[in-house]
């Protein structure tokens, strides 16, 4: 970092706050002041700025002494940092005053990027209460800002994501036809985050979402940051082959805190677009395996959803649409032409009726519509099988199997099974390199990659 290089001081300032996270050591506080103090990169303040944010993760009201000092410092890089030190230090917690503060910098500071951040870091506040974040952002997501409508648009795909909720799509479908590109880009990617591994018969509205993905990435009229936003959002929706989810806690309720740091850096792709890829750490996979023993996984273990299997299957993938016709141009008509047109249209009336189908024919030609099945009532799953985080209610296990859960309230993830007939023989198991024919893509197999020699490291070669 004191090579005074933009770039590898920016990223060696982040890397610091990345090992440190949650320490809270004074040392490396009072040495990241002093040196954001010092130099002239903007670049390398707000990596320390961030990592700053880092360092008082969870910390809550231990936190406030450096939050303080941040707030009433003149750099607004220092500012920008310090709102996500009050999103780090209460993160999941709601807590009242926090939220109040954020709000009151989001209307009350003089940088736009300051105002960005305090609205964003309320999803960090507030995810574990998911229905309240959109209550809270309203007002500000119709703000004159530009920067107030991005940090609310943010704020509702941290706070809501992997959620699906109704609210959610009131305070973003609007955006994603802002008046400014990164409103709308910022409202793409956040439809993406709110509705990852939400289904068409969740919420019918999510095929509408990808029409709008479809479309605004292939308008080439549409400017590049919403393309951008599309594009990204068309991945996160298929992240982990869709059997992944966001979430920034586990299933039992506790923060996950990769996710979270994860998620903030995510958000700082504003600056510098590699930090794109953070978004990774928030991934859950969102899958039932059943384990013996041996760690084997049985296929004779089953369970049954109960639901209808059309409300939580898996999405079509995307089609290429190939050998689009060409739509006709329509020509401007003069008035003169309308009028010798429609003489000759006269003389030729009872010639044209007759070249149209009568109704009753018409009619006839109509092919019969085909008889809808009707669906099951309930699904049987494999094992394994995906899950999704909604569905996990509606699982139940049959206690006159083979294999039944130790844990029987856990209903997704790595279940360790008991065998009531270990000697009855027969049983086989799942293959790691075997083919499921009814999986999305059944097509793609595993790829077996060669393991690089051994070789011994000389810590010479990097001089």
């Amino acid at each position: 970092m004191y090579t005074d290089s933009a770039i590898a001081g920016e990223a060696a300032a982040l890397g610091m706050g990345l090992v440190k996270v949650g320490c809270a050591d004074e040392g490396s506080i009072q040495d990241m002041l002093t040196y954001a103090g010092q130099t002239k990169h903007e670049k390398v303040i707000r990596g320390l700025a961030m990592s700053l944010a880092f360092l008082v993760y969870g910390k809550e009201e231990q936190g406030d002494t450096l939050i303080e000092q941040m707030v009433r410092s003149k750099d607004s890089l220092i500012r920008y940092g310090a709102m996500f030190a009050i999103g780090m230090a209460y993160v999941g917690t709601s807590n009242n005053e926090a939220i109040k503060k954020l709000l009151h910098y989001a209307v009350s500071d003089v940088s736009d990027d300051v105002k960005r951040a305090a609205m964003m870091n309320i999803g960090f506040l507030s995810f574990r209460n998911p229905r309240q974040i959109p209550a809270l952002v309203k007002q500000l997501s119709d703000s004159y800002n530009p920067h107030l409508r991005y940090g609310a648009a943010m704020a509702v795909g941290v706070g809501c994501a992997g959620t699906g909720l109704p609210e959610a799509l009131k305070i973003l479908a609007p955006l994603t036809n802002d008046n400014t590109d990164f409103v709308r880009q910022g409202a793409l990617i956040a439809l993406a985050l709110v509705f990852v591994q939400i289904t068409e018969g969740q919420e019918p509205k999510v095929a509408t979402i990808k029409k709008l993905y479809t479309k605004k990435a292939a308008d080439k009229y549409e400017d590049v940051l919403t393309k951008m936003g599309s594009l990204l959002a068309m991945g996160i929706l298929n992240a982990g082959g869709r059997n992944t989810t966001i979430s920034m806690q586990t299933r039992s309720g506790t923060l996950r805190m990769g996710a979270v740091i994860g998620m903030a850096l995510f958000l700082q792709h504003w600056y510098w677009y590699p930090l794109l890829n953070f978004l990774v750490l928030t991934l859950s996979p969102t899958a039932l395996v059943g384990l013996d023993e041996n760690l084997k996984v049985p296929k004779s273990f089953k369970v049954v959803s109960k639901a209808k299997p059309s409300l939580y299957k898996y999405p079509e993938f995307l089609k290429r649409e190939e050998n689009k016709k060409e739509e006709k141009v329509t020509t401007a008509v003069l008035s003169t032409t309308a009028k010798v047109k429609a003489k000759t249209d006269k003389k030729k009336g009872e010639e044209g009726m007759q070249m149209e189908a009568p109704p009753e024919e018409a009619k006839q030609e109509e092919k019969p519509q085909e008889e809808v099945k009707e669906e099951p009532e309930l699904q049987e799953l494999a094992n394994p099988s995906r899950v999704l985080s909604q569905q996990e209610k509606v699982i139940r296990f049959d206690q006159r199997n083979r294999y039944v859960p130790v844990l029987p309230t856990r209903k997704s993830g790595f279940i360790i099974l008991r065998d009531q007939t270990p000697q009855a023989p027969g049983e086989t198991y799942y293959d790691d390199e075997e083919i499921d024919p009814n999986a999305p893509n059944p097509q793609n197999a595993a790829v077996d990659f060669e393991i690089p020699a051994d070789f011994v490291f000389d810590p010479n070669a990097q001089r």
